[in-house]
């Protein structure tokens, strides 16, 4: 009798995605899109780009929304990706976040973008 490690539910979604195609540029301008609607749509200030696999954190902060400022903020955001490696898919989680996987090499890990405004502490707010 042989033992199967089946392993976790991470385990499975990233054998998947290692499988899965990178997205187009039409796809990841769509994808940014959406990111920019996301950004608009949550009312907090800091947001966190989180892979704990990686130990990579980035905090996103936005003292405005408007048009100016939320196009700076996509290329930001794409940037950032782009810096990563290659875009596979972006899709709504828990909490009000954001699942990003992204192809690293062979290997591809999640990110997760979520509101942090209770992760930062601004001088002079508390008192």
């Amino acid at each position: 009798m042989s033992n199967i490690t089946l392993g976790n539910l991470y385990d499975l979604n990233k054998s998947i995605n290692k499988l899965e195609k990178t997205l187009t540029a039409t796809e990841k301008k769509r994808v940014l899109r959406e990111i920019k609607t996301y950004f608009r749509n949550v009312d907090n200030k800091y947001f966190m780009l989180l892979c704990k696999e990686r130990s990579d954190y980035t905090i996103f902060a936005f003292n405005d929304k408007n048009e100016v400022v939320m196009q700076k903020a996509m290329q930001d955001i794409k940037e950032c990706f782009d810096n990563r490696g290659k875009l596979i898919s972006v899709e709504p989680a828990e909490g009000n976040a954001l699942e990003i996987w992204l192809r690293v090499d062979d290997e591809s890990f999640v990110y997760y973008l979520f509101p942090y405004d209770v992760g930062v502490i601004e001088e002079g707010v508390c008192e």
